[in-house]
């Protein structure tokens, strides 16, 4: 039954009408369920904060659901709203809560992704001035492609003068920072896109799906197994960047890799598998509350 339907506005008086809203039908926050596409923006938060059940599903999840109400393909706002209802009032067992993260790891996830934003867009312009170097008359437009980068590197200049004070005033620096092949830029984007809510991850497995290291298996008819296609890419990349600089830093990935590739895997998957195992690592000391044990990680057999 819908007991109420409302448009608000994305900002302060659209969340303070929302709970006006909500208000008027529950007395306790923790009694609404609220499904939304996103796990992030102002919004989200202030959910959170007022105390709501926040189920955060992926916009395919929810497309699969809308094809029990119709085959029409229909899509609105309404009748998205609606689906999403629908789905945390009667599946929500299956989905996950969205995790409470500390106010400081969220300062830490906006630095580094604008970081690593700032990183690819600089990639991007890096490049288009190569192309344009292979034209005929680059001049036309190498002076404002290299412009741009001039200002690109500034920002990302700044940006890594502030993400060292915020990464090292949080709690769990001092154990990402101890694994190998994480310093203060890839540790800080680890800690913002994990997040450091205790109760996210109940296992190694959970936060190695998260992360994108984990592989699909695929056992209908025959078994494969196949890369992760639907995870955070900004972990993804980061997982991968960790894995190839612990080869240098960790005896014990380095013995891992030589051994996978003798035996076939190709340079791009053991990466993955590497990513995966450090995850796996990275988990149990977080789990713990201790640094890194080279020994400990990678026992000689």
């Amino acid at each position: 039954m819908v007991l109420a339907t409302r448009r608000v506005a994305d900002g302060l008086a659209g969340v303070g009408e929302l709970h006006v809203l909500v208000a008027s039908h529950a007395v306790d926050p923790a009694q609404v369920a609220v499904g939304i596409e996103t796990d992030r923006r102002l919004l989200v938060a202030a959910l959170l904060a007022a105390g709501y059940q926040v189920y955060a599903v992926n916009p395919q999840v929810v497309g699969r659901y809308r094809g029990r109400h119709g085959s029409s393909r229909a899509k609105s706002d309404r009748g998205d709203a609606k689906v999403l209802a629908d789905l945390v009032r009667t599946d929500r067992h299956n989905h996950r809560p969205v995790a409470g993260d500390s106010l400081l790891a969220e300062a830490v996830k906006v630095l580094a992704r604008a970081h690593q934003s700032l990183i690819w867009a600089r990639q991007r312009h890096v490049n288009a001035v190569r192309s344009a170097l292979r034209e005929f008359y680059p001049g036309a437009v190498v002076g404002a492609l290299v412009a741009a980068l001039g200002c690109l590197n500034q920002q990302v200049a700044a940006l890594e003068q502030q993400l060292p004070a915020r990464f090292a005033d949080h709690q769990d620096a001092a154990i990402i920072r101890s694994q190998p092949g994480l310093g203060v830029v890839l540790g800080a984007r680890v800690l913002g896109e994990f997040g450091d809510d205790p109760d996210r991850y109940q296992t190694a497995k959970g936060r190695k799906a998260f992360a994108g290291t984990a592989p699909v298996t695929r056992s209908s008819g025959l078994r494969t197994v196949v890369a992760r296609a639907a995870c955070n890419q900004r972990l993804v990349d980061a997982c991968y960047l960790w894995a190839f600089a612990a080869l240098t830093a960790s005896p014990g990935a380095r013995r891992c890799y030589d051994a996978h590739r003798a035996r076939g895997a190709t340079h791009h998957q053991e990466l993955r598998a590497l990513g995966d195992r450090l995850v796996g690592i990275l988990h149990g000391c977080l789990a713990h509350r201790v640094a890194y044990q080279e020994q400990l990680a990678w026992p000689a057999s």
